[in-house]
This record gives C-alpha cells, structure tokens and sequence, in this order.
C-alpha cells in the first residue's frame, strides 16, 4: 500500500489564493535556492511568486538523487505504481480551482482554456495508467525459417532509468504530467525541468 498526502508537502510553499516563494523539489525535500526570479502575470504584470532558480550544483544534486534511487520506482511493483498516481489523480481533482486559477494567472489562459487543460491533464493521467498495463515483453517462436525452428525470442521491456523532461509555457500543467506519469509509470526516476517564463 502506497501513501499519499499532497497537503503536507504542499502547505510549505503555497497557499490557496496567494504566492509566496516556490521552491526547487529535490531528494525529497523542498530546497530554496540564492538565486530566484519572479514569475509575473502576463494579465496584469503582477509579481505572482518568487522562484528559486537551479544552479548547476542544485540540478548535479538532482541527477545524482534520481540516478541514486531509481531502483525504488523501478522495485515498485506496476499494479503499485498505478495506485499510486491514482491517489495522485484523486488528490489533484481536489485542488482543481487552485490549479485553474494558477493557469489562468501564471500563461494569461481562458478560464475555459486553462479548465480544458486540467481536465485533459486528468483524463491523461487516466489513459496512461491504462496503457502501463499493457506493458508486456512479447514470445516470438521461431518456427518461421530452418535456420530458427528450434529457437525462441524474448523481448524485456525495462524501464530507462532517468528521465528528463522538458516543458513548454504554452500547456504547462498538461505536458508536464505528460512525461512524469508515463514514465513513473513505466519504473523511471523523473526530473522535470518546468516552463521558466
């Protein structure tokens, strides 16, 4: 049994209706860094949040933690995989308005456009957990020639190890859970690298 409890982690760097600093999540912890900028609302040009900035020893720090502890998603049994980013799904839909509001403010989105990617980003998360469970090596026999007849092939499929992902401003929260869940889903470490403007 996989826990999941986004409040915790969450309640340190945001608030519901208002910014604050955002931190780098790394290793497990919220990390702040030296370096920040300020995200600002192309609606408005309101300062939205502070954001701590990646140095080169903070993403060496990533690589390292993620190549360090794939094994732990990778060891993860698929059908515990699957419920935990279930748990994840269920959790988000609770923080729908938040994350509608967040789009809204953060890329100037539509509230009907910025709702549309949420509800894409969710029946994503959906589709993808059905689809890791057609992950599957195949037999192939090798009675198609005499040259094979008397032997068989294995095809394994294995998780990558790290992935990185890299995503644009225009569908933020949609391709960003686009490449983490399909492969946390697939038995990979995940670092992303989010839209800084």
């Amino acid at each position: 049994m996989v826990e999941l409890n986004l409040s915790e982690g969450f309640s340190e760097i945001y608030t519901p209706g208002e910014f604050k600093r955002l931190k780098l999540f790394i290793s497990g912890k919220w990390v702040e860094t030296k370096d920040k900028f300020d995200l600002i609302s192309p609606i408005d040009n309101k300062k939205l949040a502070e954001i701590s900035s990646a140095s080169k020893e903070d993403v060496d720090l990533a690589v390292k933690y993620a190549v360090d502890s794939k094994h732990k998603i990778r060891d993860l049994p698929a059908i515990d995989r699957i419920e935990l980013i279930n748990k994840f799904r269920l959790e988000l839909q609770k923080y729908k308005s938040d994350i509608v509001d967040t789009l809204v403010k953060e890329a100037g989105k539509a509230r009907r456009s910025a709702e549309g990617e949420f509800n894409a980003t969710i029946e994503r998360m959906r589709l993808s957990m059905e689809d890791s469970r057609r992950i599957m090596g195949e037999y192939i026999p090798g009675d198609w020639s005499s040259d094979t007849s008397q032997k068989i092939a294995l095809v394994i499929r294995e998780p990558l190890g790290v992935v990185l992902g890299i995503s644009p401003f225009n569908y933020p929260f949609y391709t960003s859970m686009a490449k983490v869940i399909p492969a946390l889903l697939s038995g990979n470490s995940v670092i992303i690298k989010p839209p800084s403007a």
